[in-house]
């Protein structure tokens, strides 16, 4: 995810690492997961925030092989390299 407890709060680094949340869920297999907003909470008197991320990764999914029933501008081969 990218983030750990006593970094600072950065909006770009808390973007980023929800991105790459989404890909890893959807590489582990769950392609539909839905990831939802960050909430942060900053506590000025403690000089904290804590950050919330809900991850519903909903069913796992396998795929087996792709194949193309028009191969004219990318074959099979080509598309299975670039899926998820």
């Amino acid at each position: 995810f990218g983030i750990k407890p006593g970094d600072p709060v950065n909006a770009d680094t808390i973007v980023a690492g929800e991105a790459r949340l989404k890909t890893v869920v959807g590489e582990e297999g769950f392609p539909f997961a839905k990831v939802g907003d960050p909430q942060i909470v900053v506590d000025r008197a403690a000089r904290t925030a804590t950050l919330d991320l809900s991850v519903d990764p909903g069913s796992p999914r396998r795929y087996g092989r792709i194949v193309m029933a028009n191969d004219k501008l990318f074959d099979a081969k080509h598309v299975q390299e670039i899926a998820r």
